[in-house]
């Protein structure tokens, strides 16, 4: 059963991992993207081909919220999640200004993304 198409934004092999286990366990099919140049380059397209995003707030070079904000120009509605590595909990509150469904530390609960993830979509069982 397939529940939705979710974007990963990560450019840690290991959390890649992670993530993608776990919500293909629960039927979602994740597409991953480890260079954030080209997540911005595609951010137009995200809302044609996916459900959700999960973007990483500290990648090589660029910080997620930009990410965020350049798929909220074009993408208003579009469930997001941030992850942060770093434990800086002062991007919180920009991440919820930009709608963000929430703001996770890293590593990732898996309980609490799938609940995220489903809640988000209104997929809740």
């Amino acid at each position: 059963m397939k529940r939705g198409a979710v974007l990963l934004v990560e450019d840690c092999p290991k959390d890649q991992q992670m993530v993608q286990d776990v919500l293909h366990a629960q039927g979602y099919t994740v597409t991953t993207i480890s260079d954030p140049e080209r997540a911005f380059s595609t951010v137009e397209d995200w809302a044609k081909q996916y459900n959700f995003v999960i973007i990483q707030e500290a990648m090589r070079g660029r910080r997620g919220m930009e990410l965020v904000h350049a798929a909220r120009l074009s993408h208003k509605d579009l469930p997001m999640l941030v992850v942060t590595r770093d434990g800086d909990w002062n991007g919180y509150a920009q991440a919820l200004s930009e709608g963000v469904v929430d703001y996770f530390p890293s590593p990732v609960d898996h309980k609490k993304l799938v609940k995220a993830v489903e809640g988000a979509l209104g997929q809740v069982v």
